[in-house]
């Protein structure tokens, strides 16, 4: 029975440490993020596209693969539940 006892009474304060570290650690203040505050004309000058890029060997190496045509057949079993 004391042996029980023991068992219950650490876990108890294992519970407890852990339930005050998130209390402790929901109060912590944590840094704001924002973003740069930037004009829609500012934003709009910074778009660059690179169209170099698409006249890589390596892109125009690749090959598209041919078109699978759709299944023809009976699809499934009546009842897919039932075994074979």
């Amino acid at each position: 029975m004391q042996k029980r006892q023991k068992i219950l009474i650490s876990a108890f304060i294992l519970i407890l440490v852990l339930f005050l570290m998130v209390l402790w650690q929901s109060k912590q203040p944590r840094g704001i993020i924002s973003a740069p505050k930037v004009g829609v004309s500012e934003r709009l000058q910074a778009i660059t596209i690179d169209f170099e890029v698409l006249g890589n060997p390596a892109l125009e190496a690749l090959q598209s693969y041919p078109e699978i045509s759709p299944f023809e057949g009976k699809i499934g079993r009546q009842n897919p539940f039932l075994s074979y």
